[in-house]
């Protein structure tokens, strides 16, 4: 039916199989099984477990590593010193709200229902964002917001104090 398929095959047990990518006899990529800790890796350079993207047979990823143990698992290395941070960033331009880059921690299948919680950037203005967290509640509704200057609100997405709390109504800190 037009498939084409290439096959690479080892009858070693644990075995590596590999497609290596040079420049001038030097690695520069590599995609290959690894048999020992049976699992996908797609490295820049040579092969080596614990280098590059690795996807176990779990179907979890593992960045940095070659034992995910969740679905996706960043490593940053052994120096404890190491920072690890993961990015998500918007190429937008808009300065009036409108624009937000958020991670969705979702506890649904679909994109039109969910279910959970969500923590956005929204840029306000050409030089301040605000950090919101929503959560669901019939549908996702900010709860708290962090501006840029470094006021706080809850039940409010226009805190005028350090920390305003709005509850609509009756108690507004319990201790």
């Amino acid at each position: 039916t037009g498939n084409v398929l290439i096959d690479l095959n080892t009858t070693t047990a644990d075995a590596n199989t590999t497609i290596r990518f040079q420049e001038s006899g030097s690695n520069k990529a590599t995609i290959g099984y690894d048999g020992t800790n049976d699992g996908l890796i797609l490295t820049t350079g040579g092969f080596t477990a614990g280098n590059g993207i690795f996807i176990d047979d779990s179907q979890n990823v593992g960045i940095g590593t070659p034992t995910p143990n969740v679905k996706t698992h960043i490593f940053g290395g052994s120096d404890s010193q190491e920072n690890v941070m993961l990015k998500v960033q918007s190429n937008g331009v808009a300065s009036d709200g409108s624009l937000s880059t958020s991670i969705l921690l979702a506890n649904s299948t679909g994109l039109t229902s969910i279910h959970g919680a969500k923590i956005s950037a929204i840029r306000t203005s050409s030089s301040t964002d605000d950090l919101i967290f929503s959560v669901f509640s019939t549908s996702m509704q900010e709860r708290m917001r962090i501006k840029s200057d470094g006021k706080v609100g809850i039940g409010t997405d226009s805190p005028d104090v350090r920390m305003h709390v709005n509850s609509g109504g009756g108690n507004l800190i319990s201790v």
